[in-house]
């Protein structure tokens, strides 16, 4: 979001600026309101409160939350959390009348290393040939939260956890997310979903719902997981592992992770090639100092089968939960939609590449990743091609939304675009998503466990719109603390260079995209010590050594250069790093000469292609994966995922404070 230059009347300062405090003030952040825009077209703004000082990370932080309009993020009074301090009584006759107690069954979870908020478990059996029960159990937070009590009133406002850099800001008390994390060896309510699956992905019947009491015997990393996908034959001690309890061993969870990695596998070839779309987008996460909290090192995200994993089981939870409250109350369920991209952009994004002699289908989501697929085979370069792809196919996008089904009974109003569904909802993170609790609400009355939820369909459309307003904003302010501490990283490294793909080329600069962390770069070409000659722009510009006969470099979309990072005026600059006429680019023209000869191969290479579609499926995300899955690996205090983008326009109100 671009904050504009706001004009603060004297008259409105003279509460906060005396000539007793005028160099206390010298560099302090302010939160400002604009209060009108004059004729001129000025903005006119009153200061609110100050933030803190330039340059302090707890005040740039609190800045970025107050930017983005996350005011109710104060801790939880005392007596919240004394409501939840108590450890529940023991299971009784009386609990177990409505659940179905799965204590004694193999139910474990998948989470990174250092997560502490466990929403999620699953389980696994054999019951026929080839043919498995597969359990996704969900924290129960709804038996704990009463609708409308007044935390229920507080946590319906804060809608989201947040998650920083450095920290996380929990959407409900710290005891009840401790009540409620699905620890191993500790009884949990829960509410659970059934299917039953053969090992080709095929789902036979209908799921199952049901509340239940589960017991996880083992609270697994993504890294022992992964271990144990990699590795079929290791025979795995016990050290290999955290601790089992239950009576459960080793022997007992290989072989299960094992069979929900192929039948995940499976699911999630089905779903491309339905038509679901992954665009790669670059996670990055920091390993902080622990005495001065500064970034002493990043390293790149990385998602493996084990991610997939348990995410495509999520996927399947959620959609399956969608289906089944929308059928029974299809006025009060709590969805969530992705349109599709916008289709000027779309088409003015498949003009640009057919201009270059590439082919893009952009009709749908599995032409469009089709297309994706096709052009990265085939370039010099497909790492280069991806991030430059990804880039210009993530501004068209729509962001996905919650919505109430009242009237909603078109397949455009429910449809999702990137996963290529026909209707989807949140149900598996109740510990940090509101909407999670309110489906949670429904899906209880669906089953006869309770009456329907109290609230109507218009507090249902407020509701969903805050929980909207909350995610996006929430998720720009996690964005920004990354770009916050990467600009903290790059001034104290003074700078770094980086592979960088061109994306858009202009008169007056190019913009680029960081193939290693898809951070979005504007290059000027008035602050660069090359010479820039821009008579062929937008279709490429030429650049070159001053007083050098070294012939210049062509630059156009796709092609890759090293560009210097630094930090000017608080913002990411960058700047050519002299030219090499070695330098590897992605030549547009010679992949089309190669078109004929690559489709007259195509037949050869059917499976080869089909292998390289699922590994690359590993290192994508669908777009709205991206905007589903980020908090599992942000709930590390030390570390963080994330990306640079384009900051849009909220249309929350609270966004009219403004960071000055």
């Amino acid at each position: 979001m671009r904050v504009p230059m706001v004009y603060i009347p004297v008259s409105a300062c003279t509460s906060h600026i005396t000539a007793e405090n005028q160099a206390d003030i010298c560099g302090l952040l302010y939160l400002v309101r604009i209060i009108e825009t004059d004729l001129n077209g000025h903005c006119i703004g009153e200061l609110l409160q100050p933030v803190g000082k330039v340059g302090n990370v707890e005040a740039e932080l609190k800045a970025i939350l107050l930017h983005n309009g996350l005011k109710n993020i104060k801790p939880f009074e005392q007596h919240f959390n004394e409501m939840y301090a108590q450890p529940d009584p023991p299971i009784s006759a009386t609990d177990l009348r409505f659940r179905e107690d799965l204590r004694e069954k193999c139910v474990f979870t998948i989470d990174p290393l250092t997560a502490r908020d466990l929403d999620d478990a699953v389980s696994v059996e054999s019951v026929g040939d080839d043919i498995y029960e597969i359990g996704v159990h969900i924290s129960d937070v709804a038996h704990y939260l009463q609708e409308d009590s007044e935390l229920d009133n507080i946590v319906k406002e804060r809608a989201t956890s947040i998650y920083l850099v450095n920290e996380v800001i929990h959407m409900l008390p710290q005891t009840l997310c401790f009540k409620c994390s699905l620890l191993p060896g500790e009884d949990k309510f829960a509410f659970s979903v059934f299917w039953r699956i053969n090992k080709r992905g095929e789902i036979i019947g209908q799921p199952r719902f049901t509340r239940t009491v589960i017991n996880s015997c083992v609270q697994l990393a993504y890294e022992h997981a992964q271990k144990v996908i990699d590795n079929p034959n290791e025979d795995f001690g016990t050290d290999d592992f955290p601790t089992i309890c239950n009576g459960f061993s080793v022997q007992d969870i290989c072989p299960r992770v094992a069979i929900l990695n192929t039948i995940a596998q499976e699911l999630r070839q089905k779903r491309y090639d339905g038509g679901a779309l992954s665009i790669n987008n670059p996670k990055i996460r920091f390993h902080l100092d622990p005495k001065t909290g500064e970034a002493l090192s990043y390293e790149l995200d990385s998602r493996q089968e084990a991610n997939f994993l348990i995410e495509e089981f999520m996927l399947l939870a959620n959609q399956s939960v969608a289906r089944f409250i929308y059928d029974r109350f299809p006025d009060i369920s709590i969805l969530r939609n992705h349109g599709p991209p916008l289709s000027k952009s779309m088409k003015n994004l498949r003009e640009r590449l057919n201009s270059l002699g590439l082919e893009f289908d952009c009709s749908t989501s599995k032409a469009v990743y089709a297309s994706m697929q096709k052009l990265c085979r085939e370039a010099k370069d497909p790492e280069a091609m991806d991030a430059c792809l990804s880039a210009l196919l993530t501004k068209p996008m729509a962001r996905a939304k919650y919505f109430c089904s009242e009237g909603k009974t078109g397949e455009s109003d429910l449809w999702h675009y990137a996963l290529s569904i026909p209707i989807y909802t949140h149900f598996t993170s109740p510990i940090r998503r509101y909407p999670d609790i309110l489906v949670h609400r429904v899906l209880a009355a669906a089953l006869d466990y309770c009456s329907p939820p109290k609230r109507t369909p218009d507090e249902l459309h407020m509701l969903a719109k805050i929980c909207n307003d909350q995610k996006y904003n929430a998720k720009n302010a996690g964005d920004e603390s990354i770009n916050l501490f990467f600009k903290r990283y790059i001034k104290e490294k003074q700078y770094i260079t980086m592979r960088a793909v061109v994306t858009e080329i202009y008169q007056h600069l190019l913009n680029v995209v960081t193939i290693e962390t898809g951070h979005s770069i504007s290059i000027n070409y008035k602050m660069q010590k090359v010479l820039v000659d821009t008579s062929n722009a937008p279709a490429y510009v030429l650049i070159a050594e001053r007083n050098s006969k070294t012939p210049p470099v062509k630059l156009q979309m796709f092609s890759t250069i090293d560009v210097k990072l630094v930090i000017w005026d608080d913002k990411i600059c960058g700047f050519f790093v002299s030219p090499d006429p070695k330098q590897r680019q992605i030549n547009s023209i010679e992949l089309s000469k190669k078109k004929q000869q690559a489709n007259s191969s195509a037949n050869n290479s059917t499976s080869e292609n089909s292998g390289s579609r699922k590994q690359r499926h590993t290192s994508q995300r669908s777009v709205q994966e991206l905007d589903e899955n980020q908090s599992q690996q942000q709930e590390q205090a030390t570390t963080s995922n994330g990306k640079s983008k384009p900051k849009q326009n909220s249309n929350s109100k609270k966004n009219n404070d403004k960071r000055v």
